[in-house]
């Protein structure tokens, strides 16, 4: 249970998908409430 933290859930991102996810959670979750620190 305590390594679940260190270890990422994702792959990480190409850098022009990284900036897409971003806009998109951006815009539907503006107050950053949703799965805050996953993925966008």
């Amino acid at each position: 249970p305590s390594h679940r933290a260190a270890v990422p859930v994702f792959e990480p991102q190409a850098p022009h998908l990284a900036a897409l996810s971003a806009r998109l959670k951006a815009e539907f979750d503006p107050k950053a409430i949703l799965n805050p620190g996953r993925m966008a």
